[in-house]
C-alpha cells in the first residue's frame, strides 16, 4: 500500500514520487562526480569546532508520518567558503527512509533549495547506506537516524544565508508513505569548523581514491561486459578481515538509468567479490559508455569509485 502524505507549503512531488515508485526503479538524479578532496573532511581545529557549537541553530522538528526532520546548521566547510549544514531526521522504530539509490523498491529523497536567498549553490552529501531485504525487493537506505551534510555556497560570503528547503522523501514499514515537507534555517559567516552532527555525517560520507582511509574498503578489479558474453559484472573489494561480513557494494548509473543490485557471492583472500547480473536487462546497451558509481561500504569505512561501462 502506498500513502502520500504533504506538510506544509511544500512542492506538489507527488508526480515525481509516483514515478519513482516502479519495481525496476530509474533513479532520478545523479552527482556526476566523486566527493574526493581532502578539504571535505577537513574540520579545524578544537577551537574552530567549539566556536561552531556556539553558533549552532536549527529549525523547529517537522514531524511527518514516522519520520521527524530538521535543518541544523553552523561553522563552514573549506574554511568559511560554504556554509555548513544538514537536514536532521530521525525515525520511528522499524521505519527507514532512502539513499539517492533506493534499490529495487523505494523512493529517493528529493531537495529543492531554489526558494533560499543569498545561496548560489548547495551540494547534498550521502552518508554510507545499508541494504535491507525486503519482500518487495532489496531497498538501500537508512534506520533510526541519518543527517544529511549540506555544503551551502552564498552568493555574498558577507551576508546572511536564508536557506528554505521544500523536502520530498520516503519512509518505510509495512507501507511505503512518500511524505514532503519544507523547512527554513538561517546561516551566518563563520570560519569555524562544521558543527558536530554535520562534521560526524560528513565523516561518513564514502571517500574517493584521493581521501581513502586505512580501514575504508578498496575496489580493487572490475571485469566483464554488460551486453557481451555472460553479461556480468565481477568486482572485487579489498575489505579488513575484521569487515568481511559486514561489506557491501552498490551501483549507480546516471540519467534516470535502471542498474541491478549487487550480490555478495565469495570472500577469500582479504576481497569480499561481488556479480551485478545483466543478462536480464533488455536496455543494458543504453548504459555503454556511461560512467557508473560503485560505492563499497563496510562497517569501518566506505569508498567509491567511477567505472566506464562496456
Amino acid at each position: 500500500m502506498i500513502l502520500r502524505i504533504r506538510h506544509s507549503s511544500a512542492q506538489p512531488w507527488a508526480q515525481i514520487l509516483a514515478a519513482a515508485w516502479p519495481r525496476r526503479l530509474r533513479l532520478t538524479a545523479f552527482a556526476a562526480s566523486i566527493l574526493s578532496g581532502a578539504a571535505l573532511f577537513n574540520f579545524g581545529s578544537a577551537p574552530a569546532r567549539a566556536q561552531a557549537a556556539a553558533d549552532a541553530v536549527a529549525s523547529p522538528w517537522q514531524t511527518v508520518q514516522s519520520a521527524r526532520v530538521r535543518l541544523i546548521g553552523g561553522g563552514s566547510f573549506a574554511g568559511g567558503v560554504q556554509r555548513a549544514a544538514g537536514v536532521e531526521m530521525t525515525l520511528d522504530r522499524d521505519w527507514k527512509t532512502y539513499w539517492r539509490m533506493p534499490g529495487e523498491a523505494g523512493v529517493p529523497p528529493q531537495f529543492d533549495f531554489q526558494k533560499s536567498e543569498n545561496v548560489a549553490k548547495v551540494e547534498v552529501l550521502y552518508p554510507a547506506p545499508q541494504r535491507f531485504r525486503d519482500p518487495g525487493g532489496d531497498a538501500v537506505g537508512y534506520k533510526t537516524r541519518v543527517v544529511f551534510p549540506l555544503r551551502v555556497t552564498p552568493l555574498d560570503a558577507r551576508k546572511t544565508v536564508s536557506l528554505v528547503g521544500e523536502l520530498a522523501f520516503g519512509v518505510c514499514k509495512d507501507i511505503c508513505v512518500p511524505v514532503e515537507t519544507t523547512l527554513k534555517l538561517d546561516l551566518q559567516p563563520s570560519q569555524a569548523g562544521p558543527i558536530a552532527p554535520v562534521a560526524e555525517a560528513a565523516d561518513l560520507v564514502p571517500r574517493g581514491k584521493s581521501s581513502l582511509r586505512k580501514a575504508d574498503p578498496v575496489i580493487t578489479s572490475i571485469e566483464g561486459a554488460l551486453v557481451a558474453g555472460q553479461r556480468r559484472l565481477m568486482v572485487s573489494v579489498k575489505v579488513p578481515e575484521a569487515a568481511h561480513a559486514s561489506a557491501d557494494l552498490f551501483i549507480e548509473a546516471p540519467e534516470g538509468l535502471f542498474v541491478p543490485m549487487a550480490q555478495k557471492t565469495a570472500s577469500k583472500d582479504g576481497q569480499v567479490l561481488f556479480t551485478i547480473d545483466f543478462s536480464k536487462l533488455a536496455d543494458a546497451k543504453d548504459l555503454l559508455g556511461k560512467e557508473l558509481r560503485l560505492t563499497a561500504v563496510t562497517s569501518l569505512g566506505a569508498s567509491e569509485a567511477l567505472w566506464t561501462a562496456r
